[in-house]
């Protein structure tokens, strides 16, 4: 079942978080099912999935083992991309997309407009870190 867990805590992790996603929007009156399927947000789901990922990998083979090595290198790579690039694609969507409102009618229709937040902010990652991790703890003290 340990091996089986490597796999099934994280998922949930992620889909703890896209529900969260969920229920917020549905407070905040915004919900789509759309938002399912779009990047950024709170909580992180990437966060989510590649904290609880390490955890468990570190929980069943040590902090020592090389899978706990790849899953550490791979929370790594994903934070990094979600505050870094990404964060830089939603400032680059922003300008864009104020360019194409500017153009004449004809030329907005061929453009499309550009999702402006696929990025993660610190608090963003933080609450993702924390879902991902307490999935794995709590998953491991009821298996």
């Amino acid at each position: 079942m340990k091996s089986l867990s490597i796999l099934l805590l994280p998922l949930l992790a992620l889909i703890l978080a896209q529900l969260i996603k969920v229920v917020i929007e549905l407070k905040e009156r915004n919900f789509s099912w759309q938002v399912l399927k779009k990047y950024g947000g709170f909580p992180s789901s990437h966060s989510a999935l590649v904290f609880s990922l390490a955890t468990e990998i570190a929980y069943v083979d040590g902090f020592y083992s090389p899978a706990f090595a790849v899953a550490l290198v791979l929370l790594i790579l994903t934070v990094r991309d979600a505050t870094g690039f990404r964060r830089d694609l939603d400032h680059h969507a922003i300008i864009i997309n104020k360019i194409v409102d500017k153009l004449p009618d004809k030329k907005q229709l061929d453009l499309p407009y550009l999702q402006e937040k696929i990025g993660h902010t610190p608090l963003q990652i933080v609450a993702g870190g924390v879902i991902g991790i307490l999935t794995v703890l709590i998953g491991n003290f009821l298996i």
